[in-house]
């Protein structure tokens, strides 16, 4: 096999305006309901770019934004608690689920808006913390609200930033440890919910950022000087578009154009001319020596790793010796492996599958599992629920905060 096209560097997906995927983000949090701030000085957010078959990482100071905090009234924390099973629902209950049905709001919002990434899939994982937790004022008639507002929100605001909602301000002053904005009484943290960080400042538009610790207003991030408006998260199809940032619609491609432009334009089909393998269809890649768009390799064949179409839909590369292999993708129930110097829950497992293995970091005897939700059967052995409930008598129910802030920052 050809090794890919390398003629540009490599581009991030921006995790559609709102929380940067579970794990795979670091550095600095953002604020409130989805298009956070950009980062100053302080640390810029590490994005994450899923490509057919493959993902390649890196950092950047406007990839992913943060959801952002979490909230528990004033200065409290909630203990765990069980679901109701009739009537009202107690605190932690509504809560949860509160949070659920906003991050399923939004992220459905933007995929109808036409983000390709599915941010649900790994954001409903950081619930209730993520707006529900210590230091917050989050209350569940606000976060409700919220997921109202998305559901109809115009599709502009993937263009101009335009907030749909606001959290609530925070508790914890600048300094104070913090993995959430909504933490903080500014709406900027610089950690994450793997990352204890602080309180930081907010950077007004036009302000210097180098070398100030803070976090840029909503709407701008810090391009190296000062506080600059945001690029589009999604630009549509016909619109000028930048080669080294992925933000086309789900379909569409920058690439250049017959007058020499970057347009988003349809992704190139198998045999059609290409300068990268983003330029493809999924599951295809730019062969390097030909420059046209490439079907996968499947299982047993060899692969270039882990790039952008380095297996077809079937398949994964197998990255822990050489030669690099397409392995098939296990089923529910099966053994999987998790890719050295990845955090990729999925692991070699097929859609909708979770790789759970033991806390080592890389993971080569996991089993795949099916992530159940709160109310959902959890008897099955091939079956988990998901983070945020546990099983109980056969079935997920809520379990209260997660502890992510006690874990990370010892508070």
């Amino acid at each position: 096999m050809t090794a890919l096209a390398t003629s540009r560097a490599p581009r991030l997906l921006l995790a559609a305006l709102g929380v940067g995927l579970a794990g795979a983000c670091g550095g600095s949090s953002h604020d409130g309901d989805g298009a956070g701030r950009g980062s100053g000085a302080s640390g810029g957010s590490a994005g994450a770019a899923s490509g057919a078959g493959g993902a390649s990482t890196g950092g950047t100071s406007d990839g992913g934004s943060g959801l952002g905090g979490s909230a528990a009234g004033t200065g409290g924390s909630h203990a765990g608690a069980a679901g109701s099973s009739g009537g009202a629902p107690d605190e932690a209950t509504a809560e949860y689920r509160a949070c659920v049905a906003y991050v399923k709001a939004r992220c459905q919002r933007l995929s109808e808006c036409g983000a390709s990434h599915d941010c649900a899939t790994d954001e409903l994982e950081l619930c209730p913390d993520y707006v529900f937790g210590q230091g917050s004022n989050n209350t569940t008639e606000l976060i409700q609200g919220c997921a109202d507002a998305w559901k109809d929100a115009p599709c502009s605001v993937l263009r101009t930033f335009t907030a749909v909602c606001h959290y609530a301000p925070g508790e914890y002053e600048n300094g104070v440890p913090c993995i959430y904005p909504s933490q903080c009484l500014s709406g900027a943290c610089s950690g994450s919910e793997t990352l204890c960080g602080s309180c930081v400042p907010v950077i007004a538009a036009g302000a210097p950022c180098a070398g100030v610790t803070g976090e840029c207003d909503y709407g701008t991030t810090c391009d190296g000087t000062v506080c600059a408006p945001r690029r589009p998260a999604v630009i549509s199809a016909g619109d000028d578009c930048d080669l080294d940032y992925v933000n086309c619609g789900s379909g569409y491609a920058c690439r250049v154009d017959d007058a020499g432009n970057p347009k988003c334009l349809p992704s190139v089909g198998p045999g059609g001319a290409c300068a990268s393998s983003y330029d493809c269809l999924p599951y295809h890649y730019c062969d390097s020596a030909t420059q046209v768009c490439t079907p996968s390799p499947s299982a047993g064949m060899p692969c270039a790793g882990q790039g952008i179409g380095a297996c077809d839909a079937a398949s994964l590369c197998d990255t822990r010796a050489m030669p690099l292999t397409c392995v098939p993708l296990a089923g529910r129930g099966e053994s999987c492996f998790d890719r050295p110097n990845l955090t990729d829950p999925h692991g070699n497992c097929a859609d909708g599958l979770f790789c759970v293995c033991d806390a080592s970091e890389d993971c080569n005897d996991g089993v795949c599992l099916q992530r159940v939700s709160e109310g959902e059967a959890c008897d099955d052995a091939a079956t988990v629920c998901i983070a945020g409930t546990e099983c109980r008598t056969g079935k997920c129910e809520v379990s209260g905060l997660q502890g992510k802030y006690a874990e990370n920052c010892g508070r």
